[in-house]
């Protein structure tokens, strides 16, 4: 497992996907910015969630995702299976 310490600094609405060959844990140590909102396998027909404190995403899902701007700090645990 790899951890690290992220801080994000965001200008203006965002939005992407994430995804990756292992699983990966994100644990917000600051509020999450404006209406974090997000869905596996896309976000149309109301599939998405507003996102809390702890994501996870599982290895090789997608998470799709929008949020806020400013500025967020978390910890970020990428697992890979040897």
């Amino acid at each position: 497992m790899v951890m690290e310490l992220h801080r994000y600094s965001f200008r203006g609405q965002q939005g992407g996907v994430f995804s990756s060959p292992g699983s990966f844990l994100d644990l917000a140590l600051s509020p999450r910015l404006g209406h974090p909102f997000g869905g596996y396998g896309g976000m149309e027909k109301g599939s998405g969630r507003t996102l809390g404190d702890v994501l996870f995403v599982p290895a090789r899902r997608e998470l799709h995702t929008e949020w806020g701007e400013g500025e967020q700090t978390s910890i970020c645990c990428h697992m890979q299976r040897l």
